[in-house]
């Protein structure tokens, strides 16, 4: 059964993990490296799941035995995720595309400084030229000041800028 699970796991993508670590780093606030069960219930509304406590114990029930304590350390918690949310590899791609395709406003398949300059706009998103710049240099592969790759250049880590979520 462990195999099986572990194989489940391994399908969820880096972004997904990453997006668990932030949820699992952000309810553990005793810096335990364990969340236990109300912590769980925390991710899972932050999620915009429904979680009653007997759901929550059941859950738990999927990656320890009865007779452990009701917590879980990060491995455990992906593999949690890895059951009841499943990996959202094809998802993402198409969030990531449409995401794409919104600031490309020209249709051209590529997202230059003036566009996301109006994406940050109109998102109510104060940026420097100097922020911009910073972005479309992390982001431009081949140095003509845009971004041609559609999952690529939403992936790619921003500069410092904590309310935009560029990966």
């Amino acid at each position: 059964m462990k195999s099986g699970l572990a194989k489940l796991r391994e399908e969820l993508s880096d972004i997904e993990v990453d997006e668990y670590r932030d949820f699992f780093d952000l309810v553990d606030e005793d810096k335990s490296n364990s969340i236990d069960a109300d912590e769980l219930k925390q991710v899972m509304v932050m999620m915009g799941m429904e979680a009653p406590e007997e759901q929550i114990k059941a859950m738990i029930g999927e990656v320890k035995d009865a007779s452990q304590p009701m917590e879980m350390d990060f491995d455990e918690f992906l593999t949690l995720m890895a059951i009841f949310v499943g990996p959202r590899g094809d998802q993402q791609q198409k969030e990531l595309e449409e995401a794409f395709n919104a600031i490309d406003e020209d249709g051209g398949g590529s997202i230059d400084m003036e566009e996301l300059g109006g994406a940050f706009k109109k998102y109510g998103e104060r940026v420097s030229q100097e922020e911009l710049d910073g972005i479309v240099k992390i982001v431009d592969a081949d140095g003509d000041g845009a971004c041609h790759e559609t999952a690529g250049c939403l992936r790619r880590e921003c500069p410092s800028m904590n309310s935009v979520p560029c990966r």
